[in-house]
């Protein structure tokens, strides 16, 4: 029969035998009994094998709902951040091994206990306006924890809120993640900046941050407003109008130097005047450097500008000094030759025919002794030999420089001693103390030839 084909399809025997009864009610009684028979079987198996797959249906729900909770649980534990529970009072009911981690304590030391009891009491007051403020909106605060050993530790912590069916709280789901080390580098960073600003800020040089193309100006500190007339305002917002006070004679000399080199990143030093609004003509030494890092993209660089004009000013007036000091040497030499010329001049024409004329009187050995001396003298004085005696350098003293002289001239030591009236052994002391002044002590070097060489 067609309807037994229809039914053979287990898995559709009661809706199809449902639906055709309903269609046909009186087709039933014209089944044959071995069909019925037949029929009760197939439902009786197709019972047993539904009853199979319920059970095993029931097995696999809870073999996942185990691996769900083992999943869960996994997760829950093993997060990266902290999860803690809150009841309703704000005591711990649950948390993950981070959170026992961050709190530096066994587990059964933090459940049950508030958790205002973990928080330090800088952070209290957020803590507690926090849960006032957490309704069905996430709050997120900064709180700091205490830890039984070890710093206290920063970290961020999401509250949301769990309501009951009439609206009250039941629990409160915390996350938290550890901020200490951002709150260390935005601590370092805020000490950094409060260093920069007070070296750049107290210096009286211009320190300035600024694009290659001085499109933008990322930062000028104080001095500039001391020293160009202008405020830091308008320079940011027209990077170049700093240019505006060069002096005219030295604009373009600047703006060819920043094409070559500001333009183009690379470090240069250039010296220009500027004419602030006051007028008083200041020079400015203006010192660039290429930054390693760059600005949106951008290339930088950044630079200091000192105001030179004291110190130009100070070379101009030392220029114009030694100028005027090198006139008055020139001068004074030129005077003292002259005296010299004079000197040499008055002694050749006073002394010297007196002296020549005294030489040929009749007088005794010892007159004519005294007179070869003043004649020898006063001829050193007038000769080179005398002048380097004479030197710091040497040092002599006047009867080293008469003995030194009558040496020069061939003079033995008798001789020497017969001419000055002293002993051997004075002459004698002498040379030597003359040799040790020359450098020439202990040498094998004859004096005299020495003396000769000096001139």
């Amino acid at each position: 029969m067609k309807w037994s084909k229809k039914i053979s399809n287990k898995s559709r025997l009661r809706e199809t035998a449902e639906a055709f009864i309903a269609k046909h009610p009186s087709a039933i009684k014209k089944i044959p009994s071995s069909d019925i028979k037949k029929l009760i079987e197939d439902l009786q198996i197709h019972q047993v094998e539904l009853e199979l797959q319920n059970e095993e249906l029931q097995r696999s729900q809870i073999k996942i709902s185990e691996l769900h909770k083992e999943y869960v649980d996994l997760y829950y534990d093993f997060a990266p951040c902290a999860y803690i529970t809150l009841n309703a009072r704000g005591f711990i009911t649950r948390i993950n091994l981070t959170g026992i981690s961050l709190l530096g304590l066994e587990r059964t030391r933090i459940k049950n206990r508030p958790f205002r009891l973990f928080v330090e009491s800088e952070s209290l007051k957020d803590y507690y306006q926090a849960l006032k403020a957490s309704g069905s909106k996430k709050q997120t605060i900064e709180l700091k924890l205490k830890r039984e050993q070890g710093l206290p530790v920063w970290v961020q912590a999401d509250i949301v809120v769990d309501l009951d069916k009439s609206g009250t709280v039941s629990q409160r789901r915390m996350t938290l993640v550890d901020i200490t080390n951002r709150k260390k580098t935005e601590a370092d960073l805020r000490l950094s900046e409060m260093k920069f600003r007070y070296v750049t800020e107290s210096i009286k040089e211009v320190f300035w941050l600024r694009t290659c193309g001085i499109d933008e100006m990322i930062y000028v500190s104080p001095a500039y407003e001391n020293i160009w007339g202008r405020s830091r305002a308008n320079l940011y917002n027209s990077p170049r109008s700093f240019i505006e006070s060069i002096h005219p004679e030295n604009v373009d000399e600047y703006l060819e130097l920043l094409e070559h080199y500001h333009l183009r990143g690379r470090p240069y030093t250039c010296d220009y005047r500027i004419v602030p609004k006051n007028g008083e003509i200041l020079w400015i030494r203006e010192r660039g450097y290429p930054v390693s890092q760059s600005f949106n993209g951008r290339s930088l660089m950044t630079g200091v500008c000192t105001d030179i004009t004291l110190s130009r000013r100070a070379k101009t007036d030392l220029q114009e000094l030694n100028t005027a000091l090198k006139v008055l040497l020139d001068r004074r030499e030129k005077e003292k030759h002259e005296l010299g010329e004079n000197v040499l001049k008055n002694i050749e024409e006073l002394i010297l025919p007196y002296l020549k004329k005294l030489s040929k009187i009749s007088i005794d050995q010892n007159g004519k002794t005294y007179l070869n001396i003043i004649d020898s003298n006063l001829k050193e004085l007038l000769s080179p030999f005398g002048s380097q005696l004479h030197s710091p350098r040497h040092s002599l003293t006047p009867t080293e420089i008469r003995i030194a002289d009558l040496i020069r001239n061939g003079k033995t030591t008798k001789e020497i001693a017969k001419l000055l009236g002293v002993s051997n052994n004075s002459v004698m002391v002498h040379r030597h103390h003359i040799r040790k002044k020359l450098d020439i002590l202990n040498k094998k070097i004859n004096l005299r030839t020495y003396l000769k060489s000096i001139i």
